[in-house]
């Protein structure tokens, strides 16, 4: 198991607390979230399949995703 460095260990605590945020329903929170994980999640496509016509697909799904289950976030697990 591969173990988290310093800076992905940050970018998970401020991803965990902008996701709290939108919880409590501050929007601004929840647009700077999904504008943050959306490259993450697109390099991660990239990574896994290539540069494949779909890949904006993958990700808009991925992020529709992530919006519909929002409700069901642990705060006590990481992002």
């Amino acid at each position: 198991m591969k173990r988290m460095t310093q800076k992905a260990k940050q970018q998970d605590q401020h991803w965990k607390m902008l996701m709290i945020s939108a919880q409590s329903g501050d929007a601004d929170a929840y647009d700077e979230l999904l504008s943050a994980v959306a490259p993450f999640i697109r390099s991660i496509v990239l990574r896994t399949v290539g540069n494949v016509d779909w890949v904006d697909d993958a990700v808009q799904e991925t992020l529709i995703t992530l919006h519909r289950a929002r409700h069901t976030f642990d705060h006590s697990r990481p992002f």
